[in-house]
């Protein structure tokens, strides 16, 4: 799993770029997410893909280590307190409707003070580890 492919990709991958990298096609990873069996998340209709879960998830079903990569922190290098533009550039969003949705929504987790919504790093981390599809199922 070391390979040197997984550092052209983001830290929030589509499931096209999750199907180029391990080599199958973007509806395959689809169809997996939607059974369970591939890490990921649901926002909305968006699937939200953590590449250093995909890592760790794709070493264990080759019967490999978990590679470091597999423990890399997705919201390094941002700030404490997330504005709507950190989401859309962690989230790979370009329309900030839809992040302000996702807020509106509880999707993602933040605090409305005002007319301003708040979101700690902290908590969306800890979202995004609780809010994984991933089922107990047997690795393929």
């Amino acid at each position: 799993m070391n390979s040197p492919r997984w550092d052209t990709y983001p830290p929030v991958m589509t499931p096209a770029e999750v199907g180029e990298a391990l080599g199958m096609r973007a509806a395959t990873v689809r169809a997996r997410l939607r059974a369970g069996t591939m890490p990921a998340r649901q926002l909305g209709r968006t699937w939200i893909i953590l590449k250093h879960e995909v890592i760790g998830w794709a070493a264990a079903v080759a019967g490999e280590p978990e590679p470091a990569e597999a423990r890399a922190d997705p919201l390094a290098g941002y700030p404490d307190l997330l504005t709507y533009r950190d989401l859309m550039r962690f989230f790979r969003i370009d329309f900030k409707g839809t992040v302000y949705i996702w807020l509106e929504q509880g999707a993602i987790p933040a605090t409305n003070i005002g007319s301003r919504w708040v979101v700690h790093t902290w908590r969306l981390r800890q979202h995004l580890e609780e809010s994984n599809v991933l089922r107990d199922a047997p690795l393929e």
